[in-house]
C-alpha cells in the first residue's frame, strides 16, 4: 500500500518536469495543461488516502 503512496509522488514530480520542460520550450497546449492537471489531482488524491491509511 505504502508503494502506491511513493508511485503517486513520483508521478506528480514527472508530471511538474513536465510542466517546466514544455515552459521552456514555449509549447505547451491548454488541452494537455488541463488533462494533466485533472490526473496529477486524481493521483495525488488517490496517493494521500493511501498514505494516511
Amino acid at each position: 500500500m505504502q508503494m502506491l503512496a511513493y508511485i503517486g509522488l513520483i508521478g506528480s514530480a514527472i508530471f511538474f518536469f513536465f510542466i517546466l520542460l514544455s515552459m521552456v520550450l514555449e509549447q505547451w497546449n491548454k488541452k494537455w495543461l488541463t488533462l494533466g492537471l485533472l490526473v496529477f489531482i486524481t493521483i495525488f488524491a488517490i496517493s494521500a488516502g493511501i498514505g494516511v491509511s
